[in-house]
């Protein structure tokens, strides 16, 4: 595996480049404001995945009793992505003891 690491206006973007007998191809890892963004450059240059720290953060507090958002004790977030849709496919949230999957 071969790795890459600069900065950005953003923050710190990884790239690993895998060329395996089991793994081959590359995949991108970008700090955001909310998390990490994975980027999958052989798909799309937009993310495929974001995990997302935001659930726990201050910021969040005012919505983590809301049953509308329903964070509750979530620590954190998976939003599955595609290049066709704005909008998350899934996101799976995790607390100490559970994993749910809820609407995007």
């Amino acid at each position: 595996m071969d790795t890459q690491v600069e900065k950005t206006l953003y923050g710190t973007r990884i790239t690993l480049t895998f060329d395996g007998p089991e793994a081959r191809g590359s995949l991108v890892l970008e700090e955001s404001g909310y998390g990490i963004y994975v980027i999958a450059p052989h798909i799309s240059d937009q993310p495929v995945v974001m995990l997302d720290l935001f659930p726990n953060s201050p910021a969040a507090e005012e919505w983590r009793n809301d049953p509308e958002v329903g964070y509750g004790d979530c620590y954190f977030q998976v939003a599955i992505h595609s290049p066709a849709r704005d909008e998350a496919h899934k996101v799976l949230r995790f607390s100490t003891d559970r994993v749910w999957e809820t609407r995007p």
